[in-house]
């Protein structure tokens, strides 16, 4: 099985407007030598970075400007994410890089689902599971990381660069992470490594065919991950529930909460239980994307001593499963009255990954754009049925090959851009803000490349004909 460990270094205002800069990896494959590679890829001009913010970013004495492109680098990075059987094993990564790669696979059209993961992919987050030993095995951690863990990025700034590890490839530096990890918390880690997939997750919860009909057959786990929505981002839970849009959203009951409307079959509406903040513990249900392959658990994992560091009620777990297995309706209304994931999402194509995979045809006709030169693109774009194909196809060539659209086209393209870059009040004060904050920022730190660079690029935006004509 090959093994992939991965690091990117991001930059921008959120994975839909940001984009990868660097991404470094390491790809283990049986009877062959490691493969590592560090690349660099070139920003975006319809990216904005403030220059305010810049000089502790960890880009400041790195290259802006060259490398390959947005486009290049996501036919690379296709071909790697798609590689069926591969683990791939970040840091920090499903809370925090890997919306930026999969939003660069969104806008660049690559032939990868939009939500879920590809050909049933295996996926580790090492922050993930540093969060669960720190949990029930937190002598075993090779790592002081402190009574209460936060953020996944207060783990991976301690380990990574408290360490005094070289940056040359962070890949690296996780490989070397995990087995340290490993040398000291064997048991836990090799669980982890056995449930790497939604599906894994769902037949080890008892799920049947990724779904549930009765809760006679699912288990209570500890599950553990970032995002989780309890003050330790962890705890003890049953699941429910699927979510009718999207088959990798789960809803559990939270096992240590007061579950009595929930049960209640004349409670009025179970979708006002679900918690939307980690403060509302009076709320039972709790929402989780098994795609971002939280850690899962058995309850037997907890040994008393676990349980009372953490603050478990062990009497009040075990009778709330009891609970649910009796409330034999809990599951039929949620069947027949679902919770559905309402995510708002903005107008704006970039923004739109989340709204769901294409069709078949929308699919096909992908395949059919990446095996023809861009500028035959436009009339393959035309026969697109899904809006946001049309519309990212369209950015796609006024970045890359603005020579086939319309010159009415490129010039709203580069008002795009303006804005972008300056906010969508272009006035004089603005902009010559934002130029002395970059040259001043140069002239001050003149041998950091990236600092440099970021100055030159404000100065070519803004120095544009189409700028100053506004």
């Amino acid at each position: 099985m090959p093994v992939h460990f991965y690091d990117a270094i991001t930059v921008g205002a959120g994975s839909s407007h940001g984009q990868v800069a660097q991404f470094h990896s390491v790809l283990l494959s049986k009877d062959q030598p490691p493969l590592l590679t560090a690349t660099v890829v070139r920003l975006r001009d319809d990216l904005w970075i403030d220059p305010e913010c810049f000089d502790d970013h960890d880009l400041f004495d790195s290259p802006l400007e060259e490398g390959q492109s947005e486009y290049e680098w996501s036919r690379e990075a296709v071909r790697l994410f798609s590689m069926r059987g591969c683990l791939h094993i970040g840091f920090g990564s499903s809370a925090g890089y890997d919306p930026y790669i999969r939003n660069t696979l969104y806008r660049n059209l690559a032939e990868f689902p939009n939500t879920g993961h590809h050909n049933e992919s295996r996926n580790l987050d090492l922050a993930t599971v540093i969060r669960a030993v720190h949990a029930l095995r937190p002598e075993t951690l090779p790592w002081d990381l402190g009574p209460r863990i936060e953020t996944d990025l207060d783990i991976r700034h301690r380990l990574m660069w408290d360490s005094g590890m070289a940056p040359s490839n962070r890949a690296l530096n996780i490989m070397q992470l995990l087995s340290d990890l490993h040398g000291s918390s064997a048991s836990l880690v090799g669980f982890a490594l056995s449930r790497t997939s939604t599906s894994q997750l769902k037949d080890a919860l008892g799920f049947e065919d990724g779904s549930i009909s009765s809760l006679s057959s699912i288990k209570p786990c500890f599950l553990c991950h970032e995002s989780i929505m309890t003050t330790r981002r962890a705890g003890v839970f049953m699941p429910v529930s699927v979510d009718i849009n999207n088959p990798d959203i789960v809803y559990l009951a939270d096992l240590e909460s007061d579950l009595s409307d929930l049960c209640n079959p004349d409670y009025p509406a179970l979708n006002t239980l679900e918690r939307s903040t980690v403060e509302e513990t009076n709320l039972p249900l709790v929402r989780v994307d098994l795609s971002t392959i939280p850690f899962m658990a058995s309850l037997s994992a907890i040994r008393k001593e676990d349980a009372a560091r953490l603050g478990i009620d062990v009497s009040v777990v075990i009778a709330n499963v009891e609970r649910l297995r009796e409330a034999t309706g809990v599951v039929r209304r949620l069947l027949d009255e679902p919770i559905m994931s309402e995510i708002s999402l903005p107008a704006d194509a970039d923004h739109r990954r989340l709204a769901g995979n294409y069709s078949e045809a929308d699919s096909r006709l992908i395949a059919r754009l990446h095996e023809n030169q861009l500028f035959d693109w436009p009339g393959i774009l035309d026969g697109a049925a899904d809006f946001r194909l049309r519309e990212l196809g369209k950015r796609m060539l006024l970045r890359y090959a603005p020579g086939v659209m319309s010159e009415h086209e490129q010039a709203n393209w580069r008002q795009r851009v303006m804005t972008r870059v300056v906010g969508t009040v272009l006035t004089p004060d603005r902009v010559e803000m934002i130029l002395k904050e970059a040259e001043h920022n140069a002239t001050a730190m003149p041998t950091a490349r990236g600092i440099c660079d970021l100055s030159s690029r404000i100065q070519r935006l803004l120095g544009s004909e189409d700028f100053a004509s506004n």
